[in-house]
C-alpha cells in the first residue's frame, strides 16, 4: 500500500479500512461477537472496545498541548507494566468486559466518526511536515494516525478472520467498495476531549459529548 500524501488520501484510506472491518462485522452473529474465540481469549466485542480506546488516545494526542510522548490520556496515566501498551490493553479489556455488545458497537462507531472528523480537520502541513503538531505529538504524525486507525483496523480484521473465516464472498467482500473512498469523507464537527469523565465513559462510552 502506498502511503497517503494528503489528508484527503489519508481519510480515504482510513474509510476504506473501516469499511472492510464493518463488512466483516455484518456477517458475524451476536454469539460470535461475544465469544472468547480470538487470540488471548478476546472476543470481537473486546476488540471493538480496544479499537475505540486507541482512537480516543489518538484524538487526545492530537489535541493535547503538551510535549508528552506517548500522548497518554489521564484515564490510563497510572497504568504500569511492560510493555506499557500490553498493560493498557489488559486494563481496557477488563474495564469494558461486562458492557453490552450494543453499547460497545455504538461507542466504537461514534468514536470512529469523531476520529475521522478530527483527522479531516487537520491540514496537509499538520500531518506531513515536521512542524508544531509533530513536535507536540513527539513522533511522526502520519505514523501516529495510521497506527491507531487503518493499520490497526487491518490488524484486527486479520485476527477476526482467523477465528471466523468468511463463508461467502457474496456476503463479505473486503475492499469491494474501495473506489468510493474519496466520496465517503465525514465532515462531522470535532468535539473536545474531557479528562473528567468516569472510567466507564472515558474508556468505551466515547459517544458522550464532553461535559
Amino acid at each position: 500500500m502506498t502511503n497517503p500524501s494528503t489528508v484527503a488520501e489519508l481519510t480515504a484510506t482510513i474509510e476504506a479500512a473501516h469499511e472492510q472491518l464493518a463488512a466483516l462485522l455484518q456477517v458475524l452473529s451476536e454469539d460470535q461477537m461475544v465469544a472468547p474465540a480470538l487470540e488471548g481469549g478476546w472476543s470481537v466485542k473486546d476488540t471493538l472496545a480496544h479499537l475505540a480506546f486507541w482512537q480516543y488516545r489518538l484524538r487526545y494526542g492530537l489535541a493535547t498541548d503538551g510535549e508528552q510522548h506517548p500522548a497518554v490520556p489521564p484515564e490510563v496515566a497510572d497504568v504500569t507494566g511492560e510493555p506499557w501498551d500490553t498493560a493498557v490493553n489488559e486494563y481496557v479489556q477488563a474495564a469494558n468486559r461486562d458492557l453490552p455488545l450494543a453499547e460497545v458497537r455504538a461507542a466504537f462507531d461514534h468514536s470512529y466518526q469523531e476520529t475521522l472528523a478530527a483527522i479531516s480537520a487537520l491540514s496537509d502541513k499538520d500531518v506531513f511536515d515536521t512542524g508544531p503538531l509533530r513536535r507536540r505529538v513527539g513522533r511522526d504524525v502520519l505514523e501516529f494516525i495510521a497506527g491507531n486507525t487503518y493499520e490497526h483496523y487491518d490488524e484486527h480484521v486479520d485476527t477476526i478472520e482467523r477465528a471466523f473465516p468468511p463463508r461467502s464472498t457474496r456476503s463479505y467482500q473486503p475492499w469491494a467498495n474501495s473506489s468510493r473512498r474519496s466520496r465517503l469523507i465525514s465532515r462531522m464537527p470535532v468535539r473536545s476531549i474531557s479528562s473528567k469523565r468516569s472510567l466507564r465513559n472515558s474508556l468505551i462510552t466515547l459517544v458522550t459529548v464532553s461535559r
